[in-house]
């Protein structure tokens, strides 16, 4: 609720929701030039990493045969041997390639899809204790040509490059 004073009668009453400041603006901007950048960099030369790690990737088919190998990880089709690393980033590829089939882009999109959050991840983190151009600078830094920040597990150690 609104209360008028003396002081405030004669300003127009603005919606927050529909008024955004200049620098925001231009923020949100350079920081989807970013993300492009990041999505480019990332989906350039696809076919050179081929179906990225052959152990992941044949975990990937053992999981799509059976919900026992989905949940417990299973490195092969018999689901007695489960694979060495966490969980969810091998179940985020099983669906992806659920979804797109068993191959290089199937099976490496959610990694490239990790890889472009993380340039979002890094602006909001570093833009609330350093301002809008510390946060595009370290996004610019830390994102699209990183290797880590917060791409998933194949990328941090599987993949070549």
């Amino acid at each position: 609720m609104r209360t008028i004073t003396a002081e405030t009668a004669d300003k127009p009453f603005r919606l927050r929701a529909w008024w955004t400041p200049r620098e925001s603006t231009l923020g949100m901007m350079a920081l989807a030039a970013i993300v492009v950048l990041a999505a480019a960099l990332r989906f350039a030369n696809l076919g050179a990493l081929g179906e990225a790690n052959h152990y992941y990737t044949a975990a990937v088919k053992s999981m799509l045969l059976s919900w026992h190998n989905f949940f417990f990880v299973a490195a092969e089709p018999g689901g007695s041997v489960s694979v060495d690393k966490p969980p969810v980033g091998l179940w985020l590829q099983t669906v992806s390639a659920y979804v797109f089939g068993v191959n290089g882009f199937g099976v490496l999109l959610p990694q490239m899809l990790a890889g472009m959050l993380s340039v979002v991840v890094i602006y909001h983190l570093v833009r609330r204790s350093f301002g809008v151009a510390a946060g595009l600078l370290a996004a610019q830094a830390g994102g699209p040509f990183s290797r880590g920040a917060g791409d998933m597990q194949v990328t941090l150690y599987d993949c070549p490059g």
